[in-house]
């Protein structure tokens, strides 16, 4: 299937030789014939709808055509439909394109009592009212998974939407120190954030107006519709210029809609004047506002806890070494086959990869001695086999610097390693002399791992993270018992908080066969009655395990908002609005909801933001920005009649008060009699008002 033309009318605008098209397309496989019809009275207007709010994230137009019915029930045959992808609407003048949306689906009235040459009308939008009703998923409605770009997030959505714009125009006044400043690239392109933020706790997707919103909401950027371009710009850029008394063009960066690929910059004057349009009618009030005392910037963390839910199941064996393990170099290993989250060490397959491991003590092993408190320990180690590690793990993007601790006994964050272990043997002189012997020999076992994030290795003597990667570290259990399963839990200090040591990328465990037995006294001679029982036969088995992120201290990582609260005046009531954002600085080390930029393969957390000579974090950027825009007395004029001339993008400047600058609070543009009803709110750039 693929659009075509089905129906057109034409009509000039008043006081002007403006000519106006308007075209309806419908995505069929038959074979249209465009067919010209004949427009109402007002045949179509625009309209915007009263803004919530003046950073309002994603900002949609709505469309009214209207036509005029020559036979009875033309259009409710012709027009009505349920995919709200079907038609599609275009408004040109003098053959530039003014607007382009869909027609709204199951929405279709029209009169019962007349049965030609009657008026109706249908209803339409610029197609952000669909984003609604989509949901942020791919076209096998799977999820998307790990870390892009704000850019790519922002482009999967707008290509459900799917209309044929031309261009992407993007103008925004926020930046931060690692931003390339490429003459093709924007924050948007190099800023990160993790997919996941975008699937709540059951699962359940957002919509992609809420992604958008999550995106742009951090910046005050606001996303809308105009001339077929879409345009994202904050109100930094829209009043450029504003305290210096001039108008200055403002410089979008022009990307083509259909490859993303980087035109060239733009510069647009956005600023019109009032008088200079032209007023259509009487009647406007002005208002001064009383201000919007408190303002509140939430900021919902959505810390990362779980990275491996529980894998490995537990053996029934404890005597025997299944004939289905394999053997290697003595060693017999049940070989990870389909497992969900464990994987095979992709960097030499030829190893063996164990849930369980017996040794049979047939290849011997490293004996050394050291002295401790006067007793002689004998550790005996067995071959170092092989690594097992975690597969397909979220980018975790641990970061040990910290944005804000709420907690005076916080000591960051920790990697989490849960498992059930046990340490059993077929032969039983293991435990009969060195357990259950005069009680001289208490047994231990040290168990070693291996844990990576990005290039940097945990090395468990310094307890520091270091590029070295043959750094590992051990967990120790003493008088363990025959055929009893340990529960255990490892927590590894990603570090101080008040270091500058960042930790980012992706977050692998190893698990290694690689074991130390430990004596706590010296065995008695002949050593070599003793030593042949550890040889005799060695069996190391793992279940439940898991990985997850808690606090250093083994306290779950906090979940709650961390709010960021402006307040212009301290003897008034703390009335206001508030703003959560799911995306921004992060607070926590295990923050996935953290905006990132890319450092190689690791993606770097965004400490700081830029705006208006301002660097905070981006939450406290976006809380001065509102505390401009609603301080005391800031202007409206309501019912406000001009002529036709401007747009939804455009912000308006009163001859009368040339320091103020107005932008649409809601319109509604009649294109027939060339005029625009609409109220304005006074818009600022950052005035430094308050921090918080």
């Amino acid at each position: 299937m693929a659009y075509q033309e089905k129906y057109y009318f034409t009509f000039y605008q008043f006081y002007t030789d403006n000519l106006n098209r308007v075209e309806i397309w419908q995505d069929t496989s038959e074979t249209l014939v465009a067919e010209e019809v004949r427009g109402m009275q007002s045949p179509f207007i625009t309209e915007l709808n009263e803004l919530d709010h003046k950073f309002q994230p994603v900002i949609g137009q709505g469309c009214e055509v209207g036509l005029l019915s020559a036979t009875d029930q033309k259009f409710l045959d012709g027009l009505y439909h349920v995919d709200p992808q079907e038609f599609i609407v275009k408004h040109y003048i003098n053959g530039s394109l003014n607007y382009i949306g869909y027609l709204n689906s199951e929405m279709y009235s029209e009169s019962y009592s007349e049965t030609y040459n009657y008026g109706t009308s249908i209803t339409g939008n610029d197609g952000l009212a669909l984003a609604e009703r989509f949901t942020f998923v791919d076209e096998t409605e799977a999820h998307y998974e790990g870390i892009l770009s704000e850019w790519e997030i922002l482009n999967i959505c707008l290509n459900k939407i799917a209309l044929p714009w031309d261009e992407l125009r993007i103008a925004l006044a926020t930046t931060f120190a690692n931003f390339s400043g490429d003459v093709d690239s924007t924050i948007l392109h190099e800023s990160y954030v993790d997919c996941a933020n975008f699937y709540d706790e059951d699962d359940y997707p957002m919509t992609i107006r809420e992604v958008m919103e999550s995106i742009l909401q951090p910046y005050g950027a606001q996303l809308l519709c105009s001339g077929g371009h879409v345009y994202i710009v904050d109100i930094q850029k829209r009043t450029e210029g504003v305290d210096s008394g001039f108008i200055v063009s403002t410089v979008f960066k022009r990307f083509t809609y259909s490859t993303g690929t980087y035109i060239d910059d733009l510069g647009i004057v956005l600023n019109l004047s009032i008088q200079g349009i032209g007023f259509a009618g009487t009647g406007q009030s002005i208002e001064l506002s009383g201000g919007v005392n408190k303002q509140v910037v939430a900021y919902s963390p959505y810390p990362t806890s779980i990275v491996l839910e529980e894998s490995l199941t537990g053996l029934d064996e404890f005597d025997t070494v299944p004939e289905t393990w394999t053997a290697r170099e003595d060693y017999f290993f049940k070989i990870l086959t389909g497992n969900q989250y464990l994987q095979l060490n992709t960097a030499d397959p030829d190893e063996a990869h164990f849930e369980a491991s017996y040794y049979d003590g047939t290849v011997n092993g490293t004996e050394y001695y050291e002295t401790n408190e006067g007793y002689l320990n004998y550790y005996y180690k067995t071959p170092y086999v092989d690594l097992v590690e975690l597969k397909d793990t979220p980018v975790v993007n641990i970061s040990s610097k910290q944005a804000v601790i709420t907690d005076e006994e916080y000591q960051g964050v920790g990697i989490a390693l849960n498992f059930d272990f046990l340490f059993t043997s077929p032969d039983t002189k293991v435990y009969r002399y060195i357990i259950k012997g005069d009680g001289a020999v208490t047994l231990g076992i040290r168990l070693y791992f291996k844990a990576k994030i990005g290039d940097l290795y945990y090395d468990g003597e310094t307890e520091t993270w270091v590029a070295d990667s043959s750094k590992m570290f051990y967990i120790e259990f003493l008088q363990l018992r025959k055929e009893v399963w340990v529960q255990v839990e490892k927590i590894i200090n990603i570090g101080d908080p008040s270091t500058d040591v960042v930790l980012a990328g992706e977050l692998n465990v190893f698990i290694t066969s690689k074991i130390e037995i430990k004596t706590s006294k010296l065995l008695p001679e002949p050593w070599e009655d003793w030593i042949p029982s550890y040889r005799g036969g060695i069996m190391i088995w793992l279940k439940n395990f898991s990985v997850s992120i808690k606090n250093a201290n083994g306290s779950e990582t906090p979940n709650d908002d961390v709010e960021y609260i402006g307040q212009l005046d301290e003897r008034f009531k703390n009335e206001g609005e508030k703003i959560t954002l799911t995306t921004g600085t992060d607070i926590y080390a295990s923050d996935r909801g953290k905006i990132t930029y890319k450092s190689g393969t690791d993606y770097i957390s965004i400490k700081e933001w830029t705006r208006a000579s301002q660097t905070f974090c981006i939450e406290k950027l976006l809380l001065n920005s509102i505390a401009s825009n609603y301080r005391f007395g800031f202007l409206k004029i309501n019912n406000l009649k001009l002529r036709q001339g401007f747009s939804i993008l455009n912000v308006l400047t009163d001859n009368t008060k040339s320091d103020k600058v107005f932008m649409l609070k809601n319109a509604k543009f009649d294109y027939e009699y060339n005029e625009v009803e609409c109220s304005i709110w006074e818009t600022s750039p950052d005035r430094l008002t308050i921090v918080e």
